[in-house]
């Protein structure tokens, strides 16, 4: 069995609990009774690449609830049977390594128990930093840096800054002309859009004055929609002839030639 673990690396007096199960049993229960000098019970570690082989660790009693080096105490055993408190030694969890496994075994009926231990960089139990931490830590390394520059080079903090917002001044100064300009050349520009807008909507509101192409001729916008609207609404066929009516329905709008009168498959503009 394996439990993991993840512990902030350089953590001193550190307990936790762990679960051993009991081998002789066949509903999974835990194993209850051991005792830090129980007959057979070992306890080892290997750190990330330490490279020595495991390390033995001899239990040691302990008072529940406080830390004791290489501690061993029973949670309870009615209540909670198979629970074990341990003092992790400093040296298990210490920097220097990214996980630590831990190894318990050897007691009557005990089943092995792996415990794997991340050891994290971060404390993820400490309190969030605030921004007001952050605003007090960098104030006070910002007046201790200032005055240091200030000691090294002989420059006059107030002059400095009394030289950086001159030249501020200038620049957004300068900044906001050229938006008054960019913003004066764009209200323009969208006032000849307006104008321009209200002649574009007029085109779907008044009337085209009715008009034709001349014969294989190129035309205006109006004169080829009303070539389209006579040639699919008001027309006549004769024989090879197709008249184009214009909007009274009788006058002559254009002709066209169809290649045949019974079965034409072409169509040629005649006047």
């Amino acid at each position: 069995m394996t439990i993991h673990r993840e512990i902030t690396a350089g953590t001193v007096s550190k307990t936790t609990v762990i679960h051993i199960k009991d081998t002789d049993s066949t509903t999974g229960e835990g194993l209850t009774g051991l005792v830090f000098n129980s007959a057979g019970l070992t306890w080892y570690y290997y750190r990330e690449a330490a490279g020595t082989g495991a390390t033995q660790i001899v239990p040691a009693t302990q008072t529940l609830g406080t830390w004791a080096d290489k501690g061993f105490i029973e949670v309870d055993a009615t209540n909670q049977p198979g629970d074990y408190e341990i003092g992790i030694p400093d040296a298990v969890i210490a920097v220097g390594a990214e996980f630590v496994k831990m190894t318990f075994k050897g007691a009557t009926n005990m089943a092995q128990l792996d415990v794997m231990i991340q050891l994290n960089v971060l404390d993820l139990q400490a309190a969030p930093i605030t921004l007001t931490d952050i605003i007090s830590d960098s104030t006070a390394f910002q007046g201790a840096d200032i005055a240091e520059i200030l000691t090294d080079t002989g420059t006059t903090l107030p002059a400095t800054l009394t030289t950086i917002d001159d030249f501020l001044d200038t620049e957004v100064a300068a900044i906001l002309a050229a938006v008054d300009t960019e913003v004066a050349a764009i209200l323009v520009d969208t006032a000849e859009i307006g104008a321009a807008g209200a002649g574009l909507t007029a085109v779907w509101t008044t009337a085209l004055t009715e008009a034709y192409r001349g014969t294989g001729a190129t035309g205006t916008g109006a004169q080829l929609l009303y070539e389209i609207l006579a040639g699919i609404s008001e027309f006549a066929i004769s024989g090879t002839t197709k008249t184009a009516k214009k909007l009274d329905g009788s006058t002559t709008a254009k002709t066209y030639t169809l290649d045949d009168s019974a079965n034409p498959t072409s169509i040629t503009e005649a006047t």
